[in-house]
């Protein structure tokens, strides 16, 4: 027992030692004073005061583990106190209203308080040490990152936190039929006849993909903003296709119609296939949520049209004259909102009843896939995840589902290019249909040779 209160108070002079000298190297760079004597006339202190003040919590916890809780009320009521006035004299005297080194003073000697006290494990002891050393030395870092960020990023976050935390974990995990839906608005079962047992889908894993793709979308252009703009175009159109690879097509197309330089014209195509490449990766993620089996099926077509995109980005990207071309493209702001979402789902249902509708009147798979694989003119999210749910629920096929994806996605291409076929700028339409054409090409003796 004793060795072991020897070595916690060995451990609270580390902790204060840590933090006094984080405080203390943090104020000689920032001040540029060399001799910590000076500079301690304008701070609560250094390494000596961190490193008692430590060793005073650890007194104090001392107290408490032998039942002498009064003194150590007193002894931490004195901490409190001598912090507190610290504060006042900072306000009165440099009219500083901040806190950071007075809270972290009075942290220190809780974490000296927690280590001999043995409240807590010395594992969590060492975690908030870190941290608290993390937050003090990146003070600066800090307070650039908050300047960059736009409260109306912050009230998204809350809105992504509301959809995530609050809605998904309420909803049923089970398959909702037709019947349970139509009994909200009073129909029986017995007046849907077969349709009755139709599968709407399941409410948590299809709000769960919800999340996922708005997160994804959240989280490329965050990513876009405070990483993109700084590691120029490939970056930023990379994690553009986390939002939308067809808005990105939309973006570059704008401005390719006003650029005449054949070079730059490259460079737009190139964006455009970063972020064509980036969409794979969200929608091998969507696929793998909702059916794993799915996934590796459809893996290496989504590794080819990955792998190829980049290949020809990285090409056009090479084929370009540096300092041409100044990097300004940024992702829109859309602010949150759960009506995309609805929609998204309202569009995974259709398909789902869609689908379920066509096998029921016993059509051929070829007309099936293809009636379905129309869908990915408006995107290949939402048909991808109606076909793969669909799948899992063995209401369809696995080889119609692999072929119906991969067609769809194929589609995909072909709306693209026609969109792309339209703009002003011809040299970029071209570019952007061989492109297309050619990821359509490396894929297709496998899509030729699929077997399940």
């Amino acid at each position: 027992m004793e060795s072991f209160l020897y070595l916690r108070f060995i451990f609270t002079i580390v902790i204060g030692a840590i933090l006094g000298l984080e405080t203390e190297t943090r104020l000689n760079q920032s001040a540029a004073v060399s001799k910590p004597a000076v500079k301690e006339k304008f701070s609560l202190g250094g390494v000596r005061t961190y490193t008692i003040i430590s060793l005073f919590g650890g007194v104090a916890g001392l107290f408490y583990l032998k039942n002498e809780t009064t003194i150590s009320y007193i002894l931490v009521f004195a901490t409190m106190l001598l912090v507190l006035s610290a504060y006042v004299l900072n306000v009165s005297q440099k009219k500083a209203f901040g806190m950071t080194t007075e809270l972290a003073v009075l942290i220190t000697f809780i974490l000296g308080f927690l280590t001999t006290s043995s409240l807590v494990p010395i594992e969590v002891i060492i975690v908030i040490t870190v941290l608290l050393a993390f937050f003090l030395s990146n003070k600066r870092g800090i307070s650039i990152l908050v300047n960059k960020i736009e409260h109306k990023e912050i009230e998204d976050l809350f809105k992504f936190a509301l959809v995530a935390l609050v809605i998904l974990p309420v909803l049923p995990n089970k398959s909702i039929l037709l019947s349970d839906a139509a009994l909200i608005f009073g129909i029986t079962k017995d007046s849907l006849g077969v349709f009755s047992e139709f599968v709407i889908g399941n409410p948590f894993s299809v709000w769960l993909l919800v999340v996922v793709i708005s997160g994804f979308g959240l989280l490329g252009y965050m990513l876009s903003k405070y990483i993109g703009e700084k590691k120029g175009l490939i970056l930023t159109s990379f994690f553009s296709g986390f939002v939308s690879s067809t808005a990105a097509l939309v973006n570059f197309s704008h401005k390719a119609e006003s650029e005449k330089n054949d070079y730059n014209t490259r460079l737009f195509v190139s964006g455009f296939l970063f972020s064509h490449a980036a969409s794979f990766i969200l929608l091998g993620v969507l696929i793998a949520l909702n059916n794993i089996r799915l996934f590796e099926l459809l893996f290496p077509f989504l590794l080819l049209f990955f792998v190829s995109s980049l290949i020809i980005a990285f090409f056009l990207t090479g084929k370009t004259k540096p300092k041409i071309f100044k990097n300004d493209n940024k992702i829109k702001y859309y602010p949150f909102s759960i009506i995309p979402a609805l929609k998204f789902v309202l569009l995974i249902t259709f398909i789902n009843i869609a689908v379920q509708f066509l096998i029921f009147q016993n059509i051929s798979s070829t007309l099936l896939v293809t009636l379905t694989s129309l869908a990915g003119l408006t995107g290949v999210d939402a048909p991808s995840i109606a076909i793969s749910s669909l799948q899992q629920k063995e209401i369809l096929a696995v080889a119609p589902a692999v072929i119906a994806i991969v067609v769809t996605n194929y589609i995909n291409f072909l709306g693209k290019g026609f969109y792309a076929y339209l703009s002003k700028n011809k040299t970029f339409g071209l570019y952007i249909v061989v492109s297309l054409f050619i990821i359509f090409l490396v894929s297709l003796p496998l899509f030729l040779l699929f077997r399940v």
